[in-house]
């Protein structure tokens, strides 16, 4: 029986008058009902700072560790029954201030910020717009980020 785990990370600021954040990450597992997965939603990442984290430095020890639940799976044991569930993170929900940090993109509004296509975008006064004219290549999207890269 393999675990299914989600993860959340979003900046907090912690002052109104101040510039640190802190961006948390968090885990919970999918197999709980509703009200056990928020009773035991678990703090595993802690980024502090005056800035957005460098996601490739905040995540890579988190990374490292879910391949190494995947590859390595837990023995656990209930009522006299034994276990070996692998882990796996199928789920990375996240804002769009936070996403294109952990896919490994530029910002949404910024040239290259389109996820799907390599279009560069077109600057209109203070905007960006991206047309899709160029798709990625679906190969693209199977070692892209830094989810996958680490």
């Amino acid at each position: 029986m393999d675990l299914t785990c989600q993860i959340n990370t979003d900046g907090v600021k912690l002052f109104k008058s101040g510039d640190n954040t802190i961006w948390p990450i968090f885990i919970s597992i999918n197999e709980l009902s509703f009200k056990k997965r928020r009773q035991n939603t678990l703090i595993v990442g802690l980024w502090f700072g005056k800035t957005k984290p460098n996601f490739a430095t905040f995540l890579k020890p988190f990374i490292k560790r879910c391949n190494d639940l995947y590859l390595n799976p837990l023995t656990w044991k209930h009522r006299n029954s034994t276990y070996n569930s692998r882990v796996i993170f199928p789920i990375v929900a996240v804002d769009s201030g936070a996403r294109p940090g952990i896919q490994g993109f530029k910002q949404y509004n910024g040239f290259y910020g389109c996820p799907w296509c390599l279009c560069p975008g077109e600057r209109l006064d203070v905007r960006i717009y991206i047309y899709t004219l160029f798709l990625r290549e679906k190969s693209f999207f199977s070692n892209f980020g830094v989810l996958f890269s680490l």
